[in-house]
């Protein structure tokens, strides 16, 4: 049995086919909390009423929030899953490639018994036998199942076949990050609302010892209702202890893991800054020329972004030679190209504590931990607890092109049938000529992909892959050659169900 595509052949780049709906009121919610503090503070009857004593009892809530989630994690950890022997690829109706990752290609799928679209994640078995990777594929789903976050992708389910093993995710329409900055320029206020639900996705990842370690704007998927959740759990670890593996994303990846030192979370710390820093300006502090010396000339190269963030723990990886060597040694010495002469002094105060090459001078890894970022003057305006709520208004709604032309084309009718019927009151102006009667055919591949459908999830799981090559996937991968048994040595993966 071979894959096949249904409804439309050609590929729907949908990066392209999302526009983002900029709500006016995100700045005006937090502009009448300034309101509210300045009247509080001018009114002697409220005296006694301390606004840190009520902005701290309701992060109070949120941190027993945090440790009841942390708790039932330990739970589903030690949950033995399973394969669902009632699942198969034919369950499935594969619409498009959402793009490829190190290890499989990801696709949107829809099921036919649910009637619910899934970002289907399909793994070579012997791709991960070649690579000794069977633990990996397994920790992911587990960690996947296990973990609970208002800002982490859902679990949906998982089976297998003779050749592939295959993790469905909820689906995420509302694109990545990265594709946000290109849409728009990012304020500081819009960068502070996205950087801090990052900060509580890590708190409850760290929490649960869990380290991220491929933190990247492509990673950082919106959902339709324009807050944002972490995807790919592909470099996710429980630390026991520390760990020395070389992995990440070039453009993003912690000095210490360049120079193979021990570490724990301090990487995702170091990418955070990383990331703000490119919200806020625009551009990421090593991703562009630089000068070693006033007398070296400017280079000209400019490194791509990586396709992919594979683990690889071979100690001579940074040499000369390596296709990201200058990148490396940027970050390694330091030279970064900060841009923050528009900044905020507090966000460049949290910029410059978040990228600093000493682990144990790092914000989020000194002694009071997360809590330096928490308590942070940048974040002031930001109610933690309120924001895991998702009560506020997010700066942008993303919205399919295709559902607007659905909407245009409503309204369209609507008028032509207003029209028509308005004719009716007046029979000296009727003819025959006048008669309409419009009709919609589509194939229904394509209705059930572009038009809403209440039982869609808010939800899209997005492979690693390049910027550049964002969701442009030429030819699409076949799946179980016809006539293929059992892959050789797959006994492995035998724990997957």
């Amino acid at each position: 049995m071979k894959l096949k595509l249904n409804g439309t052949s050609s590929f729907i780049n949908q990066t392209l086919d999302i526009i983002y709906i900029e709500s006016n009121l995100f700045e005006n919610q937090f502009c009448i909390n300034k309101r509210k503090t300045r009247s509080i503070k001018n009114h002697s009857r409220f005296s006694l009423v301390s606004i840190t004593e009520s902005k701290s009892n309701e992060f109070n809530e949120y941190l027993q929030e945090r440790q009841y989630m942390i708790e039932n994690f330990n739970k589903f950890l030690t949950t033995q899953l399973r394969a669902d022997e009632n699942l198969s690829l034919d369950s499935f109706k594969l619409i498009h490639s959402l793009g490829k990752g190190g290890y499989g290609s990801v696709f949107l799928a829809y099921h036919n018994n649910t009637n619910e679209y899934v970002a289907l994640k399909a793994i070579k078995k012997s791709t991960l036998i070649e690579n000794n990777e069977q633990n990996t594929i397994l920790s992911e789903r587990q960690y996947a199942f296990a973990l609970h976050h208002p800002n982490i992708v859902q679990f949906i389910t998982s089976f297998k076949d003779n050749e592939y093993v295959y993790i469905g995710f909820e689906w995420l329409q509302g694109g990545d990050l990265y594709s946000l900055m290109n849409y728009q320029k990012l304020t500081e206020l819009q960068a502070k609302f996205y950087a801090a639900q990052i900060v509580m996705a890590l708190d409850y990842l760290h929490g649960c010892k869990i380290v991220y370690r491929d933190l990247k704007p492509e990673n950082i998927v919106l959902t339709c209702h324009g807050y944002i959740k972490l995807i790919d759990l592909g470099l996710a670890k429980l630390i026991r202890g520390y760990s020395e593996t070389f992995c990440g994303t070039p453009h993003y990846i912690a000095p210490e893991i360049l120079m193979h030192l021990p570490y724990t979370i301090s990487p995702d710390y170091w990418t955070l800054g990383i990331i703000i820093h490119e919200m806020v300006t625009g551009l990421a502090p090593y991703d562009r020329t630089y000068r070693m010396h006033e007398n070296e000339s400017t280079e000209n190269e400019y490194d791509n972004r990586s396709t992919s963030t594979i683990e690889n723990s071979s100690s001579d990886i940074i040499r000369p030679t390596s296709k990201h060597y200058n990148m490396y040694h940027r970050i390694i010495t330091g030279c970064s190209s900060m841009h923050l002469k528009d900044v905020t002094h507090n966000c460049t105060i949290l910029i410059h504590d978040l990228l600093q090459h000493n682990i144990n001078q790092r914000l989020g890894c000194r002694q009071r931990g997360i809590l330096d970022i928490f308590e942070h003057p940048w974040f002031n305006q930001i109610n933690f607890w309120n924001l895991y709520q998702q009560k506020y208004l997010p700066p942008f709604i993303p919205m399919s092109k295709y559902i607007l032309l659905s909407f245009g084309l409503i309204s369209f009718l609507f008028f032509t049938s207003f029209i028509s019927c308005a004719s009716l009151s007046h029979p000296t102006s009727y003819s025959k000529s006048d008669d309409y009667s419009p009709s919609i055919t589509s194939e229904e591949g394509d209705i059930r992909f572009i038009s809403p459908n209440r039982y869609l999830r808010s939800s899209v799981n997005y492979p690693r892959a390049n910027r550049n090559q964002w969701f442009r996937v030429a030819t699409y991968q076949h799946f179980k050659p016809s006539g293929m048994d059992e892959t050789p040595n797959a006994d492995h993966l035998m724990r997957w169900g």
